[in-house]
C-alpha cells in the first residue's frame, strides 16, 4: 500500500520536474542563440558590447586624412614615401632602384617648427649615455607623427644631416617613446646640441630602452624620414 502511494505522489513531481527542465532547456538555448550580444532579461533587446580600453587609438584610414597646411616658416623636418596626406610635390621614383624592383613616387610632407608644436606632445626627464645628468627633453612623440601623416605599418628610414641613417620598425613605436624631441630643458636645440631633432627614449623608464639596439635608433640632428614598406 505504501509503494502504491508513494508511486501516485512521484507522478505529478516527476511531470513538474520534467517541465522545469524543458522552460531552462528553451531559456538556455535563446540565451546562446542571441550570443555575444548578451540579451537584457525578459525583453531580450540586444545590449551594446563594452570595449576594452585600447593603449593607441589608431588614425583614419590613409584616403580620410585631413589635409596638412604648407610651412610658413624654416623648415626642419622633412617625411616621405607612403603617406596618408602631403603638403608638397610627389618625388619620383629613386633612381638606385633594384633590379625587380617597383617603387611608386613618394609623397612629401614637410614641418616648420610651429607646425610641429601643434601636434600632440610629450616630455619626459632622462639620463642618456651622450649628456651629463637627467635631461627634460620635450617634443613630438614620434607614433602622433605617424598618426598625422596616416602612416599605420612598415618601416622608417631616418637620416641625420650628416646622413648618417637608421631603420625602425613602425610596430616598434609605441604611444609615448620615442620622442621627436625638439626641445632641451625647455630650450630649442641647435645643430650643436644635437638638434634641431632628436629621437629620444625615456632610458631611465625602462631596462628595455638600455640596449645598443635603441641607442642606435636614437638618432640625433634628424633631418628626414622615409616611410618605407
Amino acid at each position: 500500500m505504501q509503494q502504491v502511494r508513494l508511486a501516485a505522489l512521484t507522478a505529478p513531481a516527476l511531470s513538474a520536474l520534467a517541465l522545469a527542465a524543458a522552460a531552462f532547456a528553451l531559456a538556455a538555448t535563446l540565451v546562446s542563440a542571441d550570443a555575444p550580444a548578451r540579451v537584457a532579461p525578459a525583453l531580450g533587446a540586444p545590449l551594446a558590447a563594452t570595449p576594452l580600453a585600447a593603449t593607441h587609438r589608431e588614425p583614419p584610414a590613409p584616403d580620410r586624412m585631413p589635409p596638412l597646411a604648407a610651412p610658413e616658416g624654416k623648415i626642419v623636418l622633412t617625411v616621405t614615401g607612403a603617406l596618408g596626406t602631403s603638403n608638397a610635390p610627389a618625388e619620383p621614383p629613386p633612381a638606385d632602384i633594384l633590379p625587380g624592383e617597383s617603387r611608386a613616387g613618394s609623397r612629401v610632407a614637410r614641418f616648420d617648427d610651429a607646425m610641429l608644436a601643434a601636434l600632440p606632445r610629450e616630455d619626459f626627464r632622462t639620463t642618456t649615455i651622450w649628456t651629463s645628468g637627467a635631461v627634460h627633453f620635450s617634443g613630438v612623440p614620434l607614433r602622433a607623427l605617424l598618426d598625422r601623416l596616416g602612416v599605420q605599418g612598415g618601416r622608417l628610414r631616418v637620416i641625420a644631416l650628416n646622413d648618417y641613417a637608421v631603420e625602425i620598425p613602425v610596430a616598434d613605436i609605441e604611444t609615448r617613446a620615442p620622442l621627436l624631441a625638439d626641445r632641451r630643458d625647455g630650450q630649442p636645440m641647435t645643430i650643436r646640441d644635437k638638434g634641431p631633432l632628436w629621437i629620444i627614449y625615456p632610458y631611465d623608464a625602462d631596462p628595455a630602452y638600455r640596449n645598443e639596439v635603441i641607442y642606435a635608433r636614437s638618432v640625433w640632428q634628424v633631418d628626414r624620414i622615409e616611410v618605407l614598406p
